[in-house]
C-alpha cells in the first residue's frame, strides 16, 4: 500500500526546534552532482528535516519521482505549518514543477531557496560508475543506479533554474561545500543559529 503524507511524517526524526520563520530548501541537479552531500552538510549545521525523493521512493515503492514529490510536498506542508526547517533532496527538474515548491513556501511565508548542485562531467561519470559497480550499496544509500543512457535522458529534460528563481549554485567537485553555501548559511543563521 502506498503511504500517505501522515504515514511518512510519523516515521521522521523531527528536530524539536522551531525556526523564527519556516524554511524550505529545495536541492536540484543532475544525478551524481552531490545533492545528498549538500543535504547531509545542512543537517550537520541546522535543525532541518531532509526529505530525500530517491530514498523515500525506494523505501515506499512509489512509481515515479513526481508521484513521490507530490507526497513529499504534503509532508513539507505539515512541517512548514509548525515553523520547521525542511530540505527536499531532489525537487522538480522542470520550472513548472518547481512552481509547486515556490507556492508551498509562499503559503507559509517561508524562507525559500533552491540549491542547484553541479559537478564536472568526469566526476559525475566516476560517481555513476561507482553506483553501477555496487548496486546493493547504492540502494542501501537511498540512490538509484543510473546508466549513461539514463543520465542523458534526464539531462535532456532538465531545466536549470531561471534568473527569476531564488537559486544558489553549489559546485561539489572540490568538496568545499561550506564555501559554496556561505551566502545561504548567512541567511539561515539569521533565522536560527547553527546547532554545532
Amino acid at each position: 500500500m502506498i503511504p500517505t503524507a501522515d504515514d511518512i511524517l510519523n516515521t521522521l526524526n523531527i528536530p524539536p526546534v522551531r525556526w523564527k520563520k519556516p524554511v524550505l530548501l529545495g536541492i536540484l541537479g543532475l544525478p551524481a552532482t552531490g545533492k545528498t552531500t549538500v543535504a547531509d552538510h545542512l543537517t550537520r549545521l541546522y535543525p532541518v528535516v531532509v526529505l530525500s525523493t530517491d530514498a523515500i521512493r525506494l523505501q515506499y515503492g512509489f512509481n515515479s519521482g513526481p508521484e513521490t514529490l507530490a507526497v513529499l510536498c504534503e509532508v513539507a506542508d505539515k512541517l512548514l505549518a509548525r515553523n520547521r526547517g525542511v530540505v527536499i533532496d531532489g525537487i522538480y527538474l522542470d520550472v513548472a514543477g518547481r512552481t509547486k515548491t515556490q507556492a508551498l513556501a509562499d503559503k507559509h511565508d517561508a524562507f525559500y531557496r533552491i540549491i542547484h548542485t553541479v559537478a564536472t562531467q568526469t566526476l559525475i561519470d566516476e560517481r555513476l560508475q561507482a553506483r553501477i559497480d555496487a548496486p546493493e550499496a547504492t540502494a542501501e544509500a537511498g540512490k538509484f543506479v543510473i546508466t549513461p543512457e539514463h543520465f542523458q535522458r534526464i539531462k535532456s529534460y532538465f531545466q536549470p533554474p531561471t534568473p527569476d528563481e531564488p537559486a544558489l549554485v553549489a559546485d561539489t567537485s572540490d568538496n568545499e561545500i561550506a564555501d559554496e553555501l556561505e551566502p545561504l548559511s548567512e541567511r539561515l543563521y539569521a533565522l536560527h543559529p547553527p546547532t554545532t
